[in-house]
């Protein structure tokens, strides 16, 4: 197991593009020792508010979505207006938007489900992410609230109970280090 952990640190943030994407999973994995030392780190952050847009084929539904989002804004993060049942071939400017939608075909491995981020490399700004979520784990507790804190830049944190653990068997609700720094 520790050669996966690996995998996945060397993945993150390694692209030379001026714009680049950024991808977040939440994993069922084997038991592993990890300690991470110091605070949860951000790969980037939105620098307008972010409406949510969940698509018609999402197996999510707008209250368990909003329940998602109640959590990140008792940290201090806000979110524009929910938009339900919003059919996402249609979408032409993913700007600002956070979507909800099934897996596609780019979606591989044991995954519970996926986060994808367009994140300005210069900048670190935020310009859209995407949620993907198996219909089989919609309504697991934290799933959704951990895929919405990778949709506003955090990256996974291997203590033991966080939200942003990135396997869902250790994770939990404990939000330290997550709390929005006001500019």
């Amino acid at each position: 197991m520790r050669y996966i952990i690996l995998l996945l640190f060397s993945l993150v943030g390694c692209t030379p593009a001026k714009i680049y994407e950024q991808a977040q999973e939440t994993e069922l994995v084997e038991e592993y020792e990890v300690i991470q030392i110091g605070p949860p780190q951000r790969h980037g952050q939105w620098y307008t508010v972010p409406t949510v847009h969940i698509c018609k084929s999402a197996p999510v539904t707008k209250s368990r979505v909003q329940l998602s989002l109640n959590y990140w804004k008792k940290l201090g993060y806000n979110f524009g207006k929910i938009y339900d049942n919003v059919d996402c071939l249609m979408l032409e400017d993913l700007t600002g938007k956070i979507t909800i939608s099934l897996p596609d075909n780019t979606f591989v491995g044991p995954n519970m489900a996926l986060t994808r981020t367009l994140i300005v490399n210069d900048t670190k700004e935020i310009l859209t992410a995407k949620i993907y979520i198996h219909r089989m784990y919609a309504t697991t507790e934290r799933v959704m609230e951990h895929e919405i804190g990778h949709a506003i830049g955090w990256k996974h944190y291997y203590r033991k109970y966080h939200m942003m653990h990135p396997s869902w068997q250790y994770g939990g609700h404990n939000a330290s280090g997550l709390k929005r720094e006001v500019d």
